[in-house]
Formats: structure tokens, C-alpha cells, sequence
């Protein structure tokens, strides 16, 4: 909303500086005075979590960071209008759904073979703890490389059957079962954030599953009748 609102000229660069200026104070004294804590992710021993449900304060964060790029744009379109500048961020925007799908189970993976050789980042005040996490986080960076070489050529690639097309006319009882799977998909997808990939999590995440194939099944286009969509 703040992009269209950017795009159609009503939030401008000057307006979107003190918009942000004034979130940034607000999410301060949420902290401060308010009920909500630092860590705008769940980490062990928070009393109320940011990202679960989403917080007043983790929305301030991104106002403060969506209404901050609209008031440095200038600035930053300077910058990425040099040649070598911009290579690297063409470079970057090529992977990014692959870096943001990927960076959590890779660290997931360090995270959990660090704790099974002992090497436990449970204690956040331990004296291990800083040297713990900066190693997991070079890890991280490193191993991140060829994950992303391996896996950004498929973010632009269609996958057999998944991008097929889709049907262009079809009944209103496909349509009702089709958007009630749609529902259940996202209802089962938020439960397993809240309740992580354990437990119940993972009866969820069968769900969210079962809900995603089943409303593709009823998607499929049928000979002249499909048609494909973006």
C-alpha cells in the first residue's frame, strides 16, 4: 500500500522520511514502555513474541523500513545507476526467492548439527554464545554460495505440471471447493508457523500440503478450455 501510494505520487520522498522518523519513535517506546520486547524474532526466554501473532511493533518495523526506502530512493537509485553497482544487484535480485526460501533450513541444519556436537546457542548469556553464533553465521554465508548457484536457475524456470495451465471456465461448485482449499492452505500454512515443524506442526504442514495439490488438481486446464496465467 505505502508503494502504491509512492508510485501515485501521494506519499513523497520528504513526507515518507518524517512518516518513518515518527514510526521509529513509536516502535521505541513500545519497547520501552510498551508490553512488546526487543528481538523482533522469537528467541528462547521471550515473553511475548513479535512474529506470533504479528506484533503493533514488528508492523512499525516494517512501515519504518518500507517508508525509509521511499525517502532514501533518490539516494539509492544514485547508487545503483553505476555500472558496477547495479551488476551486483541484478546479481542479487536473481536469487533472492532463493535466498529467502533457503537461508532458514540451511541455518536450521547448522543450528542443529552445532547442538548435536555440543555446541549449544541455547544460553544467550553464556560466554560461548557470541563465538557460537558468529561461526553458524560464516557458516551460513558460505554455505549459502552454492545453494544459490544450484537453485536460483529454477526461480524463472516453469515446473512440469506445477505451471500448467490453468482452467479458463469452470462450475461454480469447482470454483467454491477450489478457493475453500485455497482457505484451508493458508490457515494450515499460519499454524505451522505457530507451532513450528513439530508436533501438531507437522499434521499442519500435511494439510497445507494436501490443501496446495488438491487446489491445483482443480485448477488443471482441460484441452481448449486452458489457458495459461501469471
Amino acid at each position: 500500500m505505502l508503494g502504491v501510494a509512492h508510485a501515485k505520487r501521494i506519499l513523497r520522498p520528504a513526507i515518507a522520511g518524517v512518516v518513518a522518523a515518527c514510526a521509529l519513535v513509536v516502535d521505541i517506546c513500545l519497547v520501552v514502555w510498551g508490553p512488546y520486547e526487543m528481538s523482533l524474532v522469537t528467541v528462547p526466554g521471550q515473553q511475548l513474541s513479535n512474529m506470533n501473532p504479528p506484533s503493533l511493533l514488528l508492523a512499525g518495523h516494517g512501515i519504518v523500513l518500507c517508508v525509509g526506502a521511499i525517502a532514501l530512493r533518490g539516494v539509492l537509485a544514485g547508487i545503483a545507476d553505476r555500472p558496477r553497482v547495479w551488476w551486483w544487484v541484478v546479481l542479487g535480485n536473481r536469487g533472492a526467492r532463493t535466498l529467502y526460501l533457503w537461508h532458514l533450513p540451511v541455518l536450521a541444519a547448522i543450528v542443529a548439527l552445532g547442538a548435536a556436537a555440543g555446541f549449544d546457542r541455547a544460553d544467550a548469556h553464556s560466554m560461548s554464545f557470541p563465538i557460537v553464533v558468529a561461526t553458524q553465521t560464516g557458516l551460513l554465508l558460505i554455505l549459502m554460495v552454492p545453494v544459490l548457484v544450484l537453485l536460483s536457475p529454477l526461480e524463472n524456470r516453469p515446473l512440469p505440471w506445477w505451471d500448467d495451465p490453468v482452467a479458463r471456465r469452470a462450475g461454480r461448485a469447482r470454483d467454491a471447493a477450489l478457493v475453500s482449499l485455497v482457505v484451508v492452505l493458508g490457515i494450515a500454512v499460519l499454524m505451522v508457523a505457530r507451532s513450528g515443524l513439530v508436533g501438531d506442526g507437522l499434521v499442519y504442514l500435511l494439510i497445507a500440503a494436501g490443501g496446495a495439490l488438491g487446489a491445483r488438481c482443480l485448477a488443471l486446464g482441460i484441452g481448449p478450455e486452458a489457458r495459461p496465467r501469471t
